[in-house]
């Protein structure tokens, strides 16, 4: 018994810690080609993945709205040896549930509907090739019997303007579960259904897919497509937001949360001729797209608050110069030579006595930036020069920057 308990023991240590060099192995390479999706960028906006189901499900919703109102179906024409016909009209009405969302290569984005639900109709016209020619008109009933796959493939890019264009659309169910019933509303009634349900099995796939292509690249362009990514910020700024996406795994299995990672770059100006000299060279820790705590999460690495100052910096602003008037009356500590404060601090100022100070202030273009699991902490930022002045006659200049 101890030497089988023996050999079970030993077989268990080498399993167990088989399993872990696994496990460690395979977090390793998750963590290694997830962070490679990622690039280094200025802001990151995460959604999480139960944000994400819910804006493709309101998508999913008005997709099928617009499907059910879109009366722009090309029409369907063809022959056989026997007859030539037309199908057109098309009117549909469609269920979209159970939509997910991939991006295994980025730009591209893919839509998946498992439970894709659909009836339509539309008229058919079929006349025979015999004189005298006659003609036949009905209509024409489509009806998926259980739900079926439908994928819709587009790119997704966020250069100057947001674009979005779906290239392509598949429709994947069993030759079987495909219903067509055709009803002739002519006077005299020719053709066999059959013949009919042949022509609109040959087609109909095609028809419908362009159908849904159309509609797709339709509600994109009223509602994304062109809009510029270069957003004003409030008084003379621009804050340039272009970039790509990914879809990350999150730390529970199945689940996947959409990075929109932009460049978060503050120009001074709304064009992009003038860029900082510097790049961004932070991606954030992983855990920080992997678990979001809120639904919508914004991330800022050093480079958008370094971009911040240069484009303050650019356009000279924050730059001011204090005088005595600028204090109030009841101030312990006034802009003069002869005050006790700034006679403590620079005693060699008793040398200039009853002289006004002029503090000038000023950005450094070149800040310190120092990350701490806490935040960000800016250093060198502030400039300051210091004119002793009397009348209009300017003394002494001491520079914070050079010393005095």
């Amino acid at each position: 018994i101890n030497a089988e308990y023996g050999e079970l023991s030993t077989f268990s240590t080498y399993f167990m810690g088989s399993l872990k060099l696994t496990v460690c192995v395979f977090t390793c390479l998750l963590l290694f080609f997830t962070t490679k999706a990622l690039s280094p960028s200025g802001i990151y906006l995460t959604v999480r993945y139960d944000s994400v189901l819910q804006i493709a499900q309101a998508l999913s919703i008005q997709l099928a709205d617009e499907l059910n109102v879109y009366t722009a179906s090309p029409k369907i024409s063809g022959e056989t040896k026997k007859y030539t016909y037309e199908f057109s009209e098309f009117s549909y009405h469609v269920n979209l549930e159970g939509v997910s969302l991939t991006a295994p290569r980025p730009p591209e984005i893919i839509f998946n509907w498992s439970q894709f639900t659909f009836r339509t109709q539309f008229k058919y016209r079929i006349v025979l090739r015999d004189w005298p020619h006659p003609h036949e008109d009905g209509i024409v009933d489509v009806e998926v019997l259980s739900p079926s796959l439908l994928t819709v493939n587009g790119v997704l890019t966020l250069s100057n303007v947001i674009e979005y264009v779906s290239n392509l659309v598949t429709w994947s169910h069993p030759a079987e579960d495909f219903k067509v019933s055709a009803h002739c509303t002519s006077t005299i009634c020719w053709a066999k259904a059959s013949d009919v349900a042949d022509q609109v099995a040959l087609n109909f796939d095609a028809t419908l897919t362009k159908s849904i292509q159309d509609v797709v690249n339709k509600m994109a362009a009223s509602r994304i497509n062109g809009a510029s990514t270069l957003l004003a910020v409030p008084g003379w700024m621009h804050l340039s937001m272009s970039g790509s996406f990914a879809i990350l795994p999150s730390v529970f299995p199945g689940q996947g949360n959409l990075v929109f990672q932009c460049l978060g770059t503050f120009l001074p100006d709304n064009s992009t001729s003038k860029v900082p000299p510097f790049t961004p060279v932070v991606i954030p820790p992983i855990i920080v797209f992997q678990s979001p705590q809120r639904p919508f999460t914004i991330t800022f690495t050093n480079y958008a608050v370094h971009s911040l100052i240069w484009a303050l910096q650019q356009n000279r602003e924050l730059e001011t110069t204090f005088t005595g008037s600028d204090v109030p009356s009841e101030s312990k500590v006034h802009l003069t030579t002869s005050d006790p404060t700034f006679l403590k601090a620079a005693p060699g100022l008793a040398k200039y006595p009853d002289m006004e100070i002029y503090v000038q202030v000023s950005l450094i273009e070149e800040i310190e930036e120092i990350v701490t699991p806490s935040g960000l902490s800016l250093g060198n930022l502030i400039n300051a020069n210091f004119l002793l002045v009397k009348g209009a006659t300017v003394f002494i200049w001491l520079d914070s920057s050079r010393g005095p």
